[in-house]
C-alpha cells in the first residue's frame, strides 16, 4: 500500500497531494502551526465601536494629565462640578469626572469604591453591556475613580422629574424605546456584581442606549462590602416598565429573562 502511495505522489499536479484514492486537492500539514487555528466565519462581522457591538469607550488620561486639569493648571475649558461636588475636567476636548476625596458611604474608602467601579466597568466591556469606561487613578495621592463624562444623555431620574421639565409618561416612552434586550443585560449585570445603588439617577438614555454608571456599590454581601446589609436591588425602572407593560415585577417579584435574547 505504500508502494500505492509512492507511486501516485509521482503523478499528481501542482497543488494535489497523494492520498490512498489517488490525487486530492492539497490540504495544509495536521502539524502546520496554523493546523487547528478556528478561523472567524463571515456571520461573525466586526462589530462597530466596542468589543460587543457597543460603542467604543473613551480612553482615560494618565494620572498626572488627571491631577494637573483637576489643580486648573491645564485647563482647556472652567472645571464643571457634579453631583456629590465631583470635578468635571476637560481633556483633548472631552469630559471626565473625577471622583476624589473622602466616601461618605459607610464602610467603604474612595479607593475601594473607585476599585469596585474600574472593575465593574470592565466587566461590563467583557461581558458586552452597555456602561462608560472608568479607571482608577492617582489624583493628589489618592486613588480615584475617573470617568468617561456621556454628553448628550439624561438619566432616568431627570426624564421623570417635572423640575427638569420630564414626567413619569415622558420616562415610560423614553424606556419603550430601549430593546428588550438592553433592560434585562443591565439587570443581569447589576444582580451579578450585586449592584445595591441601583436608583433611576444611575441610568442614562442617549437615544436607544440604556446606560448603567456609578458602578461602586458593587460586589456586594450582606452587611459587608457595601455597607447597606443588601446583596442586589432591582433597578428602580423596571417600576415603570411593569407600570406600563405589566413585563417585570416590581420590586422583591421573580425576574424572569429569556435566555436566547441574554
Amino acid at each position: 500500500m505504500q508502494g500505492e502511495l509512492t507511486e501516485a505522489e509521482g503523478t499528481c499536479k501542482p497543488g494535489e497531494r497523494a492520498d490512498l484514492t489517488g490525487c486530492s486537492p492539497a490540504t495544509k500539514d495536521p502539524g502546520h502551526e496554523d493546523a487547528g487555528k478556528q478561523e472567524k466565519p463571515a456571520a461573525w462581522p466586526d462589530p462597530p465601536g466596542g468589543h460587543h457591538g457597543e460603542p467604543a469607550r473613551v480612553e482615560i488620561p494618565d494620572d498626572k494629565a488627571i491631577e494637573d486639569a483637576v489643580a486648573g493648571r491645564t485647563q482647556e475649558a472652567p472645571n464643571k462640578m457634579a453631583p456629590h461636588g465631583f470635578p468635571i475636567v476637560t481633556l483633548g476636548g472631552k469630559q471626565y469626572l473625577v471622583k476624589t476625596g473622602p466616601s461618605d458611604i459607610r464602610a467603604n474608602t474612595r479607593s475601594r469604591l473607585a476599585k469596585n467601579e474600574a472593575l465593574a466597568s470592565a466587566f461590563a466591556q467583557e461581558a458586552g453591556v452597555d456602561t462608560y469606561n472608568a479607571e482608577v487613578r492617582q489624583v493628589n495621592g489618592k486613588e480615584a475613580s475617573v470617568s468617561e463624562w456621556i454628553q448628550g444623555s439624561k438619566s432616568i431620574a431627570d426624564i421623570e422629574n417635572p423640575e427638569s421639565g420630564g414626567s413619569l409618561a415622558v420616562a415610560k416612552k423614553a424606556l419603550a424605546s430601549i430593546p428588550k434586550k438592553s433592560i434585562e443585560r443591565q439587570t443581569l449585570f447589576d444582580y451579578a456584581i450585586g449592584a445595591t445603588d441601583t436608583h433611576n439617577g444611575n441610568y442614562l438614555v442617549k437615544g436607544n442606549r440604556l446606560i448603567g454608571i456609578d458602578k461602586e456599590m458593587t460586589f456586594s454581601s450582606p452587611g459587608d462590602r457595601s455597607g447597606t446589609g443588601v446583596f442586589f436591588s432591582p433597578p428602580h425602572f423596571l417600576g415603570l416598565i411593569a407600570e406600563t407593560s405589566g413585563q417585570y415585577g416590581f420590586p422583591g417579584d421573580k425576574f424572569e429573562f429569556s435566555k436566547s435574547e441574554v
